[in-house]
């Protein structure tokens, strides 16, 4: 670890310098799937018609996305 001021200023620095990159990273290689498989899951037709069954057996599970 870093012992001095100018040691710790330099450390800072380059977490700082580093950190937009990592960020951008973690969104697009991490987060992105993400989000697109559950895109895919939901657009699946036999996914919305168990989810439609489920609100008709189950009143108690409200999903105000659907009508």
């Amino acid at each position: 670890m870093p012992q001095t001021e100018y040691e710790k200023g330099l450390f800072m620095g380059f977490l700082i310098a580093t950190f937009p990159q990592l960020v951008i990273d973690f969104l697009l290689f991490e987060v992105a799937p993400a989000i697109n498989a559950l895109a895919k899951f939901f657009n699946e037709p036999g996914i919305m018609k168990f989810l439609e069954d489920m609100q008709k057996t189950h009143p108690e599970i409200k999903n105000k996305g659907m009508k």
